[in-house]
């Protein structure tokens, strides 16, 4: 609907719900009024039809979700990164100041390990993008309901402040930390697996390996 809507129509559905104007009509303005349409399609945005406790406690339930689904999200990066960090110690077990290989952890255990570690960055990438998505679906929530309560009347001229130009979200620093995490296991997998010493030689020089 929002591709759809022109300026002037906009305009007109924000100043019937009395929400201050901006300036410069901004992608944000174009989602309220989107939202207002949509909420005043479906008959319940009138204050009237309201069961304002209710619309209250669910509103605090959508942003209870958000955080829920934020918490968990780091909780997927966190987890591993200690992986990360148990696997690279038992790789700094095997060798001494002197780079002499140490017989004390086999390879195998490494390369279960660093398997490992990619797979649950992999899922703790999936569970985070999914949780994205659907944070974008309660934020849409959020919105309607703040439209509805009149929040939008006292608050929009704040409300509707345009992202900066780089804007970089939790989410999105969480997904970053996984590709991190599964790029570097990777690469520490590939030292332990047969006919990758030549390859990854230039780049690994040094730092000792099978």
């Amino acid at each position: 609907m929002m591709q759809k809507l022109l300026e002037p129509e906009a305009r007109r559905v924000l100043e019937r719900w009395r929400i201050p104007l901006s300036q410069k009509f901004a992608k944000k303005d174009f989602e309220v009024a989107a939202a207002i349409m949509a909420m005043e399609q479906a008959g319940v945005a009138k204050p009237e039809r309201m069961d304002v406790p209710s619309a209250v406690h669910d509103l605090a339930l959508q942003w209870g979700d958000h955080h829920h689904m934020r918490d968990q999200s780091w909780k997927t990066v966190t987890n591993s990164a200690i992986v990360f960090v148990g696997v690279v110690g038992l790789e700094v077990a095997e060798f001494n100041p002197s780079g002499d290989v140490r017989a004390q952890v086999p390879a195998i255990v490494l390369v279960v390990g660093y398997a490992a570690l990619i797979i649950l960055s992999t899922f703790g990438l999936l569970v985070t993008a999914h949780h994205r998505q659907r944070q974008a679906e309660k934020f849409q929530i959020i919105m309607r309901y703040e439209i509805a309560l009149g929040l939008w009347n006292i608050f929009g001229d704040i409300l509707r402040e345009r992202r900066k130009a780089f804007y970089l979200d939790t989410g999105a620093f969480i997904i970053a930390c996984h590709w991190m995490l599964i790029a570097l296991a990777t690469l520490l997998l590939a030292r332990w697996l047969p006919g990758t010493e030549m390859l990854l030689a230039p780049a690994l020089d040094g730092l000792g390996g099978p």
